[in-house]
């Protein structure tokens, strides 16, 4: 196998072959019609042959240049129906990772963990299937991993699957490869392969921070640390930039809101209010709900919309309506993960945090 050393998958090595033998045939067909023809030039040229004769049929030539092709042609159908075979035999005991496409973002939700995240993170030497879509009121994405040789559509209100066996670690390049719209070319994130340490850690940090109960003193205050270190400019850029623009002038997508301005809000300037839109969207628009954010993420990114409006006159959040959202969002309590981790892998994942790394995703 010509490319084996710098395979990442049983997948890349078999789609390699196929299109290393592919095209091997195919060159050495044209060499072979090339020199035939230039022979035929030079055996009939007109200074040989003044005078045209017919040349009568050749059953025996016939039948050759009809089925040599005709096997050949059978020889690349096989050849490439075994690497269609390999990613379609998706294995039992793979692991499942959620793919949900959206202009123009990836969101990638672990259910075996009930995680969500921005970032793709996969171990090494396990296979992985991706259950990919895309929301019924979105368009056509298509999920594509150059480096594993796997393309698949996210295709909005249905599920496909695709699966691959990592094994190199690294950081790896995903795109979308289908056209959907506007900001079609930044719609690119990686995924990378770690090994199954650094894996287990990443998901024990996630489900801590994920269910981190809320202290709303802290959340309420966009100096605090724990507001900070969410990088709120990076989950922008991420998430709002492509509808809203980088100063919060709104207008790039019908109905984007200009948060630079207190005018035409449907849910409402307060903080809480931000925080509910971010969370559950706005129906009969294009907002969606960022629901893969952790509270503490949704509060940070609240923070930073709010601070592209300089007027001092913003509606403040009442007692009242600070009760209502601790009630109807249960801040304070602390939420029961969906799938427990050992004492030791939260205490790791705690310490790393407390450690000064900042978030991950």
């Amino acid at each position: 196998m010509l490319f084996a050393d710098s395979a990442v998958s049983e997948l890349t090595r078999t789609v390699d072959d196929a299109f290393i033998w592919i095209g091997g045939v195919s060159v050495l067909l044209l060499v072979i019609i090339t020199l035939v023809m230039i022979y035929l030039v030079i055996r009939y040229d007109h200074r040989r042959h003044p005078e045209a004769v017919q040349i009568e049929g050749n059953n025996r030539l016939e039948i050759i240049w009809t089925v040599i092709p005709v096997l050949i042609v059978l020889a690349m159908f096989f050849k490439g129906y075994e690497g269609f075979k390999l990613m379609r035999a998706i294995p039992d005991d793979a692991m499942v990772v959620d793919v949900e496409a959206r202009s123009w973002f990836w969101t990638f939700r672990y259910p075996e963990h009930g995680i969500s995240s921005s970032r793709l993170l996969v171990p090494v030497n396990r296979a992985v299937r991706f259950n990919l879509t895309a929301p019924e009121d979105d368009v056509v994405h298509s999920f594509y991993v150059p480096a594993f040789r796997v393309k698949e559509d996210c295709v909005p209100g249905r599920t496909n699957h695709m699966w691959f066996k990592p094994e190199r670690t690294g950081t790896y390049n995903v795109f979308c490869a289908e056209y959907c719209g506007r900001d079609h070319s930044k719609m690119i994130t990686v995924m990378e392969v770690v090994s199954p340490s650094d894996f287990k850690q990443w998901i024990a940090k996630k489900i801590v921070d994920q269910n981190k109960p809320i202290d709303l003193a802290k959340a309420l205050d966009p100096k605090s640390k724990d507001i900070v270190d969410r990088d709120a400019a990076k989950l922008y850029e991420t998430y709002c930039v492509s509808c809203h623009g980088k100063g919060g002038e709104g207008g790039l997508v019908a109905g984007a809101r200009d948060f630079r301005s207190l005018e035409g809000w449907k849910g409402g300037t307060k903080l809480s209010d931000m925080y509910r839109t971010i969370s559950e969207g706005r129906k009969g628009t294009q907002m969606r709900a960022f629901s893969n954010l952790s509270p503490w993420d949704r509060f940070a990114l609240a923070h930073f919309v709010a601070a592209f409006y300089n007027g001092s006159d913003r509606p403040k959040d009442s007692e009242a309506d600070l009760a209502k959202l601790t009630k109807d969002y249960r801040f304070g309590e602390e939420h029961e993960p969906a799938k427990r981790i050992s004492i030791d892998a939260a205490m790791k994942a705690i310490a790393t945090e407390s450690g000064g790394s900042s978030r991950d995703d």
